[in-house]
């Protein structure tokens, strides 16, 4: 739900759950076709000029949304869109590409392959699958250092406090110019790609 109700009253229901004054940064998480993506950012423009929102961020927004979000003068720091070694179509890689150049954060969600791909990552790349036994960590350590080294901040997802802090010691995996290269090289199988709105 996009609409300008709807997003003050999620937005103070999280101030009150959160017992803060302002969130720090509110992602507008997906657009909303019935209504008009400028009334849903002018709402939070707005929301950011009262003092509840410090920063806005997109997330799902295609190259052509995130033009018209900045159409309307919303400064957004960060995107958060669906990226890993799988899902790179053009569109997704159009966005990356935006937001470096406008110096927005770009958030990878889903990071490891979608939802379920994380166990089936050892089957789709093999480049991945080698580098990870020559340094002796996991697969998912090493698709995480991949996307650091694109300058994606990845939000992995996962249940297990082992898996977590598997996936936060890849902040700390450096991947060597070859290994970076084979990844390079590696063409991952390609699913379909991802709806944007």
């Amino acid at each position: 739900d996009g609409s300008p109700a709807h997003l003050r009253e999620v937005t103070e229901q999280s101030l009150k759950n959160l017992r803060v004054e302002a969130l720090t940064l509110q992602q507008f998480h997906r657009i909303d076709a019935k209504v008009p993506l400028e009334e849903s950012w002018g709402e939070l423009i707005k929301l950011q000029k009262q003092g509840k929102v410090r920063h806005l961020g997109a997330s799902n927004h295609s190259v052509a949304e995130l033009d018209r979000a900045l159409k309307t003068g919303v400064k957004i720091i960060s995107l958060q869109n669906q990226y890993s070694r799988k899902h790179r179509n053009p569109e997704f890689d159009g966005t990356l590409q935006l937001t470096k150049a406008l110096g927005m954060a770009f958030l990878a969600w889903s990071p490891l392959d979608g939802m379920f791909g994380a166990d089936k990552l050892e089957q789709r790349h093999a480049g991945i699958v080698s580098i990870a036994k020559k340094r002796g960590v996991s697969p998912h350590r090493v698709a995480l250092a991949w996307l650091l080294s694109t300058g994606v901040i990845p939000i992995p997802g996962t249940t297990k406090v082992a898996n977590a802090r598997d996936c936060a010691l890849a902040a700390e995996l450096k991947l060597t110019s070859e290994e970076l290269a084979l990844l390079g090289a590696e063409t991952p199988l390609q699913g379909p790609p991802h709806p944007v709105n």
